[in-house]
């Protein structure tokens, strides 16, 4: 058979864009500046004009990029602060729009860009710009349904969500609308309190009472406040509603005394009575009894679970269905497709397409599960249940359960028409593959067996 060929990459060219329109009366004067990856600025142009139904007048577009030396990409968003910083007014009520009052500026837009594309990238000011933000549909889902269980008696729920969901942002949108005052969020994985500091400084610690608390050696070049700048922070400006987010590495946690560790610290995180306790990669390390030890420690009202990857809670039942949001990478394929907002750039846009193949194990097995139960009283058949863990469950002696069916199964992937495997050609396209199992014993059971593919 011939060999698909199987794009795994695209290049992209980020394009910014500006158009008007002299169809509104009220933009005058202002040029609507956005940000494509589509194939060209009047493509997208047209998109967005024909949404609004006015004529659309292109100003320029030009490729996003500094020109310097250093060279970079660089968004929308960069842009406009940089136009902020320059006074040029944008659009914010009654929401906030790409919409920018260039004229009667000192310059014309495209005057301001080529100032900012031939910057210094790597000696532009550093900091993160403050922006406002919306989130999108599945994010905004995600906190209602946190809400929603919350509210109806809950204090746990769980976020099943996908890689770059944006959980850091959803999270903090949680807290806002529950009206939480002290915020614990701990992780296994200290390295993304940078993540979590880029969305607060971005989105949250402008427009809010809000302080971003850590002494993670993550953020060690970085500046959060220290605990004890909090303490005093928080006795001097009580009249201020100061509100608490303290980022905690789960090592931290369980290495104090007042958490099952041997050192005499986070005293303070075991007296306070936390409104939100946030665990982030809650699959990582979590379920232990040090761990569990921990958290019972830690008093609060709420607990929100993140994890792309959450089998052990959900095999466990510890969440019913009220208390589980899910966003997979299904979910987000399906949102791509089925965006039809013109006047906004897709979000998902930019995601590269998902393909899921499934293969129907028992055709490969077909002489094990044709086998089935009768019933007496009614002569049904009921079929065998397919239990991936059972299908490559070993002997005492190291070997396969069922080593022919693994044998057969092996063999079709290797051999079957359209199976992944089974042509030269088609393993020089997947050249690298992950197979999880749940045993030890059977990752070295089939890492014996895998020469008859």
């Amino acid at each position: 058979m011939p060999s698909p060929k199987i794009n795994t990459f695209r290049e992209i060219t980020p394009i910014i864009y500006s158009w008007k329109t002299p169809d509104i009366p009220k933009y005058g004067g202002w040029e609507k500046i956005g940000y494509t990856e589509q194939e060209s600025a009047d493509a997208r142009i047209a998109q967005q004009a024909s949404q609004l139904s006015v004529e659309k007048q292109k100003v320029w577009s030009r490729r996003a990029m500094f020109t310097s030396e250093a060279g970079g990409n660089f968004r929308d968003t960069d842009f406009f602060e940089y136009l902020k910083q320059q006074g040029v007014e944008r659009e914010t009520k009654p929401k906030r729009t790409e919409w920018h009052h260039i004229e009667p500026a000192p310059k014309s837009s495209l005057e301001y860009f080529n100032d900012f594309a031939g910057q210094d990238f790597q000696a532009a000011p550093a900091g993160v710009p403050e922006e406002d933000y919306t989130l999108r549909p599945e994010q905004q889902a995600a906190v209602d349904q946190a809400v929603a269980a919350f509210n109806a008696g809950n204090d746990e729920v769980l976020w099943n969500a996908k890689p770059r969901f944006g959980k850091t942002l959803a999270t903090y949108e949680l807290m806002r609308t529950q009206d939480v005052r002290r915020v614990l969020i701990v992780t296994n994985r200290p390295a993304i309190a940078n993540s979590w500091y880029d969305d607060f400084q971005r989105y949250i610690g402008h427009q809010t009472t809000y302080r971003f608390v850590s002494e993670s050696a993550s953020l060690a070049a970085r500046s959060p406040m220290t605990r004890e700048q909090w303490r005093t922070y928080s006795l001097d400006h009580q009249d201020e509603d100061p509100r608490i987010v303290e980022f905690l590495s789960l090592q931290d946690l369980k290495g104090s005394q007042y958490f099952g560790g041997s050192y005499d610290k986070l005293k303070h995180i075991a007296q306070f009575d936390w409104d939100l306790l946030v665990i982030d990669e809650a699959h990582e390390g979590i379920d232990t009894i040090k761990t569990d030890v921990a958290f019972e420690q830690i008093k609060r009202t709420w607990t929100l679970h993140l994890s792309g990857t959450p089998f052990k809670q959900l095999a466990k039942g510890k969440f019913g269905p009220e208390q589980i949001f899910n966003w997979t990478y299904e979910d987000e394929q399906v949102a791509r497709q089925d965006w039809d907002d013109a006047s906004q750039e897709n979000p998902y846009a930019q995601l590269p397409t998902l393909n899921l193949l499934t293969y129907q194990i028992s055709r490969m097995i077909t002489d094990r599960l044709a086998e089935g139960v009768a019933i007496a009283e009614d002569e049904a058949n009921i079929d065998y249940t397919f239990d991936l863990g059972e299908f490559f469950a070993t002997k005492d002696n190291g070997f396969f359960e069922h080593e022919a069916e693994v044998i057969k199964f092996l063999d079709c992937m290797a051999t079957n028409e359209k199976y992944p495997f089974s042509t030269p050609e088609l393993r020089d396209e997947i050249r690298h593959s992950f197979w999880l199992l749940n045993r030890v014993a059977s990752a070295k059971a089939l890492e014996r067996t895998s020469g008859h593919c």
